[in-house]
């Protein structure tokens, strides 16, 4: 049953799906990557987050009202088996040395910071970097969506400082970065064709807006600090 369920991913897509995957942060972002990385074909998913439901969180989150009150962690679990019942679920409440360790030993094959907790996020990062672990940092802010495998250089001390901060939000900016996030893992490029007015490239310590206001019906944008590994941005010019 489960082989004709991926029977058109593979192999034409020469996906890379990782056994095991860590989200941490079961938000907005890491509700829509754990849905995408159990529907990808990963086979064990670690859940890391403290908060519970709350009706704020619905206009962005897969649920319903009378999920209001359950922890982010257990929702997202039940939500994964209902989809692919043979995956294993994991939760946790908080990242830590403990938590660290867990990870270590069963070889975590990659660790999706989607929490908004930087200092949380600088830690993870260390830690992959370390023990060789690909590391991912998905967010957003309103429709400012950010997708790196390190920590920008720019960020210092004072950026680490404080908690939870309550930010603009809605479903779609969340969705598309947990989706993207979880192409990163199976996919080293990713490419844009066709005509789009805004397009928000997030380099290094910078973004560039390049807006779509000429000639050109055909683009291919290539931010070469990204995850897929581009070095040079190309047009292609209109047949």
């Amino acid at each position: 049953m489960i082989d004709n369920v991926y029977s058109r991913q593979l192999p034409s897509l020469e996906l890379l799906i990782p056994q095991s995957v860590a989200i941490v942060g079961c938000g907005g972002v890491g509700a829509w990557a754990g849905i995408f990385t159990a529907m990808s074909g990963i086979k064990e998913i670690y859940l890391f987050d403290s908060d519970i439901i709350e009706e704020s969180n619905l206009n962005r989150l897969p649920y319903t009202f009378y999920e209001i009150g359950e922890k982010k962690t257990d929702a997202l679990r039940d939500s994964i088996k209902r989809i692919r019942p043979s995956c294993i679920v994991h939760c946790f409440e908080n990242i830590g040395k403990i938590t660290l360790s867990i990870l270590l030993s069963n070889r975590v094959e990659a660790v999706l910071a989607c929490t908004d907790n930087l200092k949380s996020q600088i830690m993870l990062h260390n830690y992959c970097k370390k023990e060789d672990i690909r590391f991912v940092r998905a967010g957003y802010d309103g429709n400012h969506i950010t997708l790196l495998n390190h920590i920008p250089s720019w960020i210092g001390k004072k950026d680490t400082e404080g908690g939870y901060t309550i930010t603009p939000s809605w479903v779609v900016p969340s969705s598309i970065i947990g989706s993207l996030a979880v192409y990163s893992l199976c996919k080293k490029r990713l490419k844009l064709t066709g005509l789009l007015d805004n397009i928000m490239v997030f380099e290094d310590k910078e973004s560039e807006r390049i807006e779509d206001n000429d000639d050109f019906n055909n683009r291919v944008y290539h931010n070469p600090n990204s995850l897929y590994g581009y070095s040079q941005r190309r047009r292609r010019s209109r047949r």
